[in-house]
């Protein structure tokens, strides 16, 4: 045998390409194939008859579908199929084989594909998303094939298509006995369905791209392939054809299997949007071929509806299938409950076209759900519609604690979802998963999510220009790019390494760490710290290559010091948690120990510690490292609670110091705005009244702005510290505590914000009480008044800024009541022991209002005094309540605004650092 190209003679037996010149040997043996196919040009070879003992027509119709016809069947109406009341538009699903009668407008291209099966082993099918690839071969193509007596496997799942396969010919095993391996390769089946029937298999892979996906792990993407190439060489061309679907912006990715599928992309055939001619069709054909009552009237469709559904995509030339579909549903509905049933121009125009229905199609579908459930639902839709995430999707992949997905809400919302048609749901060992109801919902969610969505899709550039910035010059993620990657890349599956990386920059940036401890809880990120905390042990699973494994102990710092002894209970991991010098290194590495294994984690640290510190800092770092622990995962955060007290004392205290330092921008914004408020809030009061008693009033404003400023700013930080100091986790749970107290944990927070607010204003009142000249040792009573007065302030401000201004009246009332009553008892008990002081620093006592309006010389006014001597300490118990009542506005006034103007900043800053 002679190379055809270059005539060369040497060549071995059974050679594929030649070894002069390279050119592959198979492309005779292909034309000679395609020759002797193309005496039937456009025809495969009937299944025998005796082979199929009735139709076959069913299986999964998200997983793979078997059809096959009999004699009978070929003869028989394709209206057996339609159901009484079938819809003439599919709105949201994709068309299947029942519904050859409804798909119109495609005859041409229906046609082209038949006749290319006839003529080669393999056809490609490609087109943009969403152009109606599944439903041509689904209702036209595999219809065609069936009638001609082909039997047609249609495949749309690629985790496991040879199990699914032989489960779909297991199910028709009544109409089609074949006898099929238990666990056969794809080739061993082809053969044994061809031996069975002899006749030509058709297996149409559907959606071809999903191969392609992470989802699918690079040996069941080979084991397909290959098993593809095999059943290739191994069953003759008349009885095996191959028909791919696939989109057009991964067609260039098939390039490399042409070698083990040769006719791979000898002749794609392009599926290109609808024509308006081919529009019109399929508007007008499914309404008139089974005489549904619902008609088009007058020049609607050609003169409105089509032009418009063109212009719905300016950018892409024709009209896409989808929209065409949901916008004649739309109609289709609207019409059939009016009398006469009639689609006409006022319909048309009242739904304010295509672009209106298209606009509001989904959002009316989301707004008919609950209200709890509508913001959650559209998160899921959008999730579900991420990259990476893959066409079927477990509810568990949905779950996002801390952000309002519990799996008990996410499976409601998807139950509804499929109410709705947008999903589909399917049943896999005794769970459900969930995909879009076609290609078009999907693509609609797209469109509805915009900018959200694209950034989900930008979000993997991200995380590996973070990647690349570390391998070029060890630099780390900012803060932005953290959140941005929390944010929106909850679908992302970065490698082990990358998610070491990430822990590592949420430490250094002082960002919380729970997040990104899920992406280490994989058993390949499990696998790779073991090896790097166990190195000798034996029978671990090697999953990490030599280079992450040099990563990973660089982003650990395991290069530089190792454990003092060899056969320690703890490993390079855990020694560089308990003596690296630099705090980021300690605290991932610890992290990372807690991601491998929780339980085992605070033992090692222990052991680790015990021989690299000695007293008070070994006291010290056990405290950084499981305060870190305690951080990041609740079930640490619970075991911390049976250290020893001292232990857990300072445990508690490393934590609550990192907490108030992460959230000191919010202390300070609420204890400046408190200040602000207070004493803007009393200066004015002080102002008012100074000006009645012919007082100075800028002197009178300026110096209780001042003692007014001090006290609003102490309570506001005290309030403000509740949270910090409770430890409340980073994600939502329960709240971690020193000690275990017999109080709810709902009311824990405010409790302790009344109390430090308390605390912190009758601190303050003794200073302001200082500078003001009073003596604490002469009046007894102005210490411990404070205090009480701080209780009052303290009740009529919890739980600010969260309940904000508008709390209704009745709350309002409450609360301004609670402060007024609380000031106006403390200037009680000072009217009642008058020896033991005037009043509390910032109220002014009955006897400076005496001498303030003695001023006043008119006789009846004198008549007045004498008669009501006690008057002034009614004006002292009515001015004590002006002031807790004008705090409590101003300090909640100050706050709220303190709050908004931080919410701005802060997206600002995150703005600018993006």
């Amino acid at each position: 045998m002679n190379c055809p190209k270059c005539g060369f003679d040497q060549l071995p037996e059974g050679a594929r390409f030649c070894p002069n010149c390279g050119r592959s040997l198979e492309r005779q043996t292909r034309v000679e194939i395609r020759q002797e196919v193309e005496q039937n040009l456009g025809r495969v070879i009937g299944v025998q008859t005796g082979a199929i003992h009735g139709d076959v027509y069913g299986g999964d119709i998200f997983e793979v579908q078997v059809y096959a016809l009999s004699d009978t069947g070929r003869t028989a109406s394709w209206r057996r199929f339609l159901a009484e009341g079938t819809p003439p538009y599919k709105f949201l699903a994709s068309y299947s084989a029942q519904d050859r009668l409804l798909f119109k407008a495609r005859d041409t291209e229906i046609k082209q594909v038949v006749r290319q099966v006839g003529e080669q082993r393999l056809v490609v099918v490609y087109g943009l998303a969403g152009v109606g690839k599944t439903s041509l071969l689904a209702a036209g193509v595999i219809p065609a094939l069936i009638d001609s007596g082909a039997l047609v496997v249609h495949i749309h799942d690629y985790h496991e298509p040879v199990k699914t396969i032989r489960a779909a010919l297991a199910a028709s095993a009544e109409q089609l006995p074949i006898t099929l391996p238990d666990e056969p390769t794809f080739p061993v089946l082809v053969r044994a369905v061809v031996e069975a029937t002899q006749g030509s298999l058709v297996l149409v892979f559907d959606q071809f791209e999903r191969l392609l996906k992470p989802s699918v792990s690079d040996e069941q993407r080979g084991a397909l392939i290959g098993g593809l190439a095999e059943a290739w060489q191994a069953v003759s061309p008349d009885f095996l054809r191959l028909i791919i679907s696939i989109r057009e912006d991964v067609l260039g990715q098939l390039g490399p299997w042409r070698a083990e599928l040769p006719d791979l992309l000898q002749s794609p055939i392009q599926l290109t949007p609808l024509s308006r001619a081919q529009a019109q069709l399929a508007i007008e054909g499914p309404l008139t071929e089974l005489d549904f009552p619902v008609s088009f009237v007058g020049g609607l469709v050609t003169e409105q509806l089509v032009p418009d559904l063109d212009e719905l995509t300016p950018s892409l030339p024709g009209i896409q299938p989808p929209q065409l579909q949901i916008v004649c549903h739309w109609l289709y509905q609207e019409a059939r409950e009016r009398r006469p049933p009639h689609i006409d121009a006022r319909l048309y125009n009242e739904a304010k076209g295509a672009a209106g229905i298209m606009a509001r199609y989904l959002e009316d579908t989301l707004q008919s759900q609950p209200e709890p459930q509508r913001v959650l639902a559209r998160q899921v839709l959008v999730t579900m519609a991420s990259p990476g995430v893959g066409p079927w999707v477990p509810p568990e992949k949905l779950v996002v604690n801390g952000n309002g997905r519990s799996r008990e809400k996410v499976l409601d919302v998807l139950e509804d979802l499929v109410e709705a048609e947008l999903l589909v749901p399917r049943a896999v060992n005794s769970h459900r998963e969930y995909a879009f109801a076609s290609d078009g919902v999907a693509q609609e969610i797209r469109r509805l999510a915009g900018p959200e969505l694209e950034r989900r899709y930008q979000v993997e550039d991200e995380l590996e220009r973070v990647w690349s910035g570390w391998l070029a010059r060890e630099a780390l993620a900012t803060r932005g790019q953290l959140r941005y990657l929390c944010e929106f890349g909850d679908h992302l599956a970065p490698r082990p390494v990358q998610a070491l990386l990430l822990l590592r920059c949420a430490v250094a940036r002082d960002e919380p760490a729970a997040p990104w401890l899920p992406w280490l809880r994989t058993d390949e990120a499990r696998a790779l710290i073991r090896q790097l905390e166990e190195p000798d042990a034996s029978g671990l699973p090697k999953y990490a290559s030599r280079s992450n494994l040099s990563y990973a102990a660089s982003l650990l710092d395991l290069s530089t010091d190792q454990p003092p002894q060899k056969n320690a209970p703890f490993g390079p991991v855990a020694w560089s948690a308990a003596s690296d010098p630099d705090p980021v290194t300690r605290q991932t590495a610890a992290l990372a120990l807690a991601a491998w294994d929780p339980y085992q984690a605070p033992t090692r640290l222990d052991w680790a510690l015990r021989s690299a510190e000695k007293g008070w800092r070994r006291r010290s770092r056990r405290a950084e490292l499981r305060g870190t622990l305690g951080d990041a995962d609740p079930e640490i955060a619970k075991a911390n609670e049976d250290l020893p007290l001292l232990d857990r004392f300072l445990t508690w205290w490393w934590r609550a110091r990192r907490r108030i330092f992460r959230d000191r921008h919010r202390l300070a914004a609420l204890t400046l705005g408190g200040a602000v408020g207070a004493g803007l809030g009393l200066g004015l009061l002080r102002a008012v009244i100074g000006g009645l008693a012919r007082q100075l009033v800028g002197v009178q404003f300026a110096i209780y702005f001042y003692w007014a400023a001090i006290l609003g700013a102490a309570l506001s930080f005290g309030m403000a510290l509740a949270e910090p100091l409770l430890l409340q986790p980073e994600e939502k749970g329960e709240t971690s505590r020193l000690w275990r107290l017999p109080v709810s944990p709902d009311r824990l927070p405010a409790l302790l914000a009344i109390g430090l607010g308390t605390l912190f204003f009758g601190f303050a009142h003794v200073l302001v009480a200082w500078l003001n000249g009073l003596s604490l040792t002469g009046k007894p009573l102005v210490a411990p008044m404070g205090f009480v007065a701080g209780l009052g302030l303290s009740l009529a401000l919890v739980n600010q800024p969260r309940a904000g201004r508008n709390l209704g009246v009745v709350r309002w009332v409450g609360r301004l009541g609670t402060a007024a009553v609380i000031f106006a008892l403390t200037q009680t008990v000072f009217i009642l022991a008058r020896n033991k002081g005037t009043g509390i620093a910032i109220a002014r006592a009955g006897s400076s209002y005496r001498a303030d309006f003695t001023r006043y010389t008119m006789p009846w006014w004198q008549a007045l005094m004498e008669r009501y001597p006690r008057w002034f300490d009614g004006l002292a118990l009515l001015d004590a309540a002006l002031v807790g009542i004008v705090l409590t506005l101003g300090i909640t006034a100050g706050l709220v605004v303190a709050a908004d103007w931080l919410a701005r900043w802060r997206a600002l800053v995150e703005r600018a650092g993006d």
